[in-house]
């Protein structure tokens, strides 16, 4: 095979094992945590990947678009449907086994399986039931001792498949990197059931191009655009020189094939000790994060939220039994950040010099949660989840009201010498706007989520020109208006502002090769039927 050559199989089509929902079961499936609504005649949950292969097949021939669907906590849409039926992968959430190679040992899981899943493995070794791909893979890892996936998407419950299609991250890129960067092997099926698997290493492009061979060959055209790889960035189909086959696939959102199979790598977990530190306002939370960023050691992550966050948070803690079990808050208004280090010889100096910046800024470390035991870190990562789990079940009870609405928020990244700038606009516009408004996240990575709480439509009018404004404003500044969600159905006209038309009918026309009737995630990432 030459180093180019995409070769595909085709399994014998089988719908026998494929369950079938229609009428009032398929309404279960149109939402997903954007709470964006969609329609479809249709669902069909295979259990494996011939299933997968047989559905889509029977989708090409008739010519019917498919929505690919697994457990739904995306928040750009893009598993809502519009239209034509739902492929969903529901039944193939197990974790298949572990293997290793000379870079280290991995694991195998199918496209619903979760971080969640993955984590409990790996901390509890709970290998039971596990294969071993390679020989004694499981006794070696468990002579070696804990391993870990480092890549910390946001939601542990969200599909791994899910995941890779959109080329999530998280709290950990700040040091780990995205999805992309974890991923040994794939499977995808393409629309007309044809099997690719793909192993990273093996396949790369030659002068822009791949063979495609399953059905005779194609050449099959990469995008002529350097992909931005300069921020976090989970818009668009990679394209770079020379590029691995295995990441056309992954962050293309499921519009060129659907993940039936991934292989991760595992890295050796080392303890680490986890901060919660409370400062009187948001200016002195940036500075403390610009403190951060900037240590000869840095930490694994570093997390914002700002007062409103904190606000919402203690408001719940207030109104319910949420956070009973926590510490209490200082006496000041304040805003937060949340950083990890590595337990070794460094920390103490490094907790010493934090302390001394904490105390200029008004705070002290009398005011930092810090814990370095499992279940006491889950509740700090519980503690920052808290935010957008508020804001999913408040704009929920907004469309009781107003069934028009969705979540509203931004995904927006930059270049480390934009952030202050990006960060100074953010509160221009927020303050112009009149809106409430709640910021978290990843500001390690200059990658702040910006959630709009919005009353009525008036308010929803608002929210999405505020969030053009920053999505144009953060591309200005070199950055993406999509860090880490995809782009999806919401996002479609974000595209545009990073990518010239050309470049977009580079896109269509690489999706076009793989999927010739348009039938695979049609209206995901590309508008539909252009």
């Amino acid at each position: 095979m030459t180093r180019n050559k995409l070769v595909g199989n085709k399994p014998t089509p089988d719908l026998s094992k494929v369950k079938v929902l229609e009428g009032n079961a398929v309404s279960a499936y149109l939402q997903d945590e954007s709470k964006l609504t969609g329609f479809a005649e249709r669902v069909f949950i295979p259990c494996d990947e011939n299933g997968m292969s047989s559905v889509l097949n029977h989708a090409t021939e008739k010519k019917v678009p498919v929505t690919v669907s697994a457990r739904r906590t995306g928040v750009v849409g893009g598993a809502v449907p519009e239209g034509g039926w739902i492929l969903s992968l529901e039944g193939m959430d197990k974790v298949v086994g572990i293997g290793e190679d000379d870079n280290g040992f991995y694991i195998q899981v199918e496209p619903n399986a979760t971080l969640r899943q993955i984590d409990d493995i790996l901390r509890y070794g709970r290998y039971e039931g596990l294969e071993d791909l390679t020989p004694n893979a499981i006794s070696r890892l468990k002579k070696e001792g804990r391993h870990f996936y480092p890549v910390d998407p946001t939601e542990s419950n969200a599909s791994l498949g899910a995941n890779a299609a959109c080329n999530s991250s998280g709290s950990r890129s700040y040091r780990y990197g995205p999805t992309r960067d974890w991923i040994r092997r794939l499977r995808a099926v393409l629309a007309d059931g044809t099997v690719l698997d793909i192993q990273r290493g093996r396949v790369f492009a030659e002068n822009g191009t791949f063979i495609l061979d399953y059905d005779g060959e194609e050449v099959v055209d990469i995008p002529a655009y350097e992909f931005n790889s300069g921020v976090k960035n989970s818009a668009g189909i990679f394209s770079t020189e020379g590029m691995d086959a295995i990441d056309l696939f992954i962050g293309s959102e499921g519009i060129l094939g659907a993940i039936s199979l991934l292989e991760l790598r595992l890295i050796p977990w080392r303890p680490v000790l986890s901060c919660m530190a409370f400062v009187p306002d948001d200016d002195a939370a940036l500075m403390l994060i610009d403190h951060l960023k900037n240590l000869d050691h840095g930490p694994e992550l570093i997390e914002f939220i700002d007062e409103n966050g904190i606000r919402m948070i203690k408001g719940e803690r207030e109104e319910g039994c949420l956070f009973s079990n926590m510490p209490e808050f200082p006496l000041f208004p304040a805003a937060a950040v949340m950083f990890d280090f590595q337990l070794d010889d460094s920390l103490e100096p490094m907790m010493e010099e934090i302390g001394s910046l904490l105390e200029t800024l008004g705070s002290s470390l009398d005011n930092t949660w810090c814990a370095h035991e499992e279940r006491e870190r889950e509740r700090f990562r519980s503690f920052r989840h808290a935010i957008p789990e508020a804001v999913f079940s408040y704009i929920a009870s907004r469309k009781l009201h107003h069934p028009e609405m969705h979540k509203m928020g931004t995904d927006i990244s930059v270049p480390d010498e934009s952030s202050a700038e990006m960060m100074g606009y953010y509160r221009k516009m927020i303050a112009a706007s009149g809106l409430r408004t709640v910021m978290f996240g990843h500001l390690g990575d200059n990658h702040p989520h910006l959630e709009l709480l919005m009353e009525d439509m008036e308010d929803y009018e608002k929210a999405d020109r505020l969030c053009h404004n920053l999505a144009e404003k953060a591309v200005s500044l070199g950055g993406c208006p999509s860090a880490e969600h995809g782009v999806g159905r919401l996002k479609r006209r974000y595209l545009e502002m990073m990518y010239d038309e050309v470049q977009i009918q580079d896109m269509k026309r690489l999706k076009r090769q793989f999927d010739r009737r348009g039938v695979l995630n049609s209206g995901v990432l590309l508008e539909a039927g252009r």
